[in-house]
């Protein structure tokens, strides 16, 4: 074998070599640019989840109001219209902005025109309720000055506008018991905010649940200003443990909402919970008290 011939077989094994170091080196370059992709696409998907749940937090109405709803009815005053479109509708919600309010800066003057949001859903009894005073909303107990006008929204709704006729007759009814003497103004059925019942007779106390009712006797101790206090107990014979329990009833002006702070005589366990009077017309019950007064957010720390 000549020079020649080394000479070439040598060059060609170097050009081997050489194509190999170069298929490496692109080889490295297209999986680094692989890995660069895929990461940016990373980063651009998380950003965009993280927007996602960034806006759903941000939204002052949580998502769980919205899920398996079946109906959403807004009130003004006794009118009312039901929402058809929930989606768009859904939407005009979750855009709403606020920040909370003191309550010192609310009025508790009344307002003709209240607005109340009720929803229900198809696999629950369970109904939730967002109220407005003014630019204001009572949401998950704290007040929110919002940046919507729920006048607009209202207005907004492409639905025939109707009127509940026992909201309009409750209304004297809610006016009537403010002329009542507190003793007598206890009289009758309240209801906790989870659909317990409480009745005061003129003899006994009536706790009604679904499963059954309580029946106690009752003595009114003192009635000092707005609250009453009274001590329940049961009427048993020979017995020196007849006192069950004392109550202390802080009621509001309108006489159809109050605070129950209950003491158990025999342990150290107390309740505290807000109470709304509720009537019936037609046989229809009727709400006379509302859970959005402000009487309730005021006394929260009694």
């Amino acid at each position: 074998m000549g020079n020649g011939d080394s000479l070439d077989i040598l060059l060609k094994e170097r050009l081997l070599i050489n194509i190999k170091i170069i298929s490496h080196i692109l080889e490295g370059i297209m999986s680094y640019s692989k890995k660069v992709c895929i990461l940016f696409i990373c980063i651009i998907t998380s950003f965009t989840i993280g927007c996602s749940i960034q806006n759903e937090e941000q939204s002052l109405i949580k998502s769980t109001y919205f899920e398996d709803v079946d109906k959403i009815i807004i009130y003004k005053g006794s009118a009312y219209k039901q929402v058809q479109d929930l989606k768009s509708f859904k939407k005009v919600l979750k855009d709403i902005e606020g920040k909370k309010v003191n309550i010192e800066n609310l009025s508790r003057d009344e307002t003709e025109d209240r607005y109340k949001i009720i929803f229900t859903y198809e696999s629950s009894d369970q109904e939730r309720k967002i109220s407005f005073k003014g630019n204001n909303m009572l949401y998950d107990d704290n007040w929110y000055s919002i940046d919507k006008n729920i006048d607009e929204i209202y207005n907004k709704i492409d639905f025939e506008e109707k009127i509940d006729s026992n909201l309009q007759k409750s209304k004297v009814k809610r006016e009537a018991r403010k002329n009542f003497k507190m003793k007598d103004s206890l009289l009758g059925n309240w209801i906790y905010d989870d659909e317990t019942y409480i009745e005061f007779t003129k003899k006994h106390i009536i706790y009604k649940t679904k499963q059954k009712d309580r029946k106690f006797n009752y003595k009114i101790n003192r009635i000092d200003d707005n609250k009453i206090f009274i001590t329940a107990y049961r009427d048993i014979l020979f017995s020196n443990d007849k006192d069950i329990f004392k109550i202390e009833i802080l009621i509001d002006d309108t006489k159809n909402n109050i605070i129950l702070k209950k003491k158990m005589l025999k342990s150290e366990m107390g309740y505290k919970n807000n109470l709304i009077y509720i009537d019936y017309i037609d046989d229809k019950k009727v709400e006379l008290g509302s859970f959005d007064d402000l009487f309730f957010v005021e006394n929260k720390d009694i």
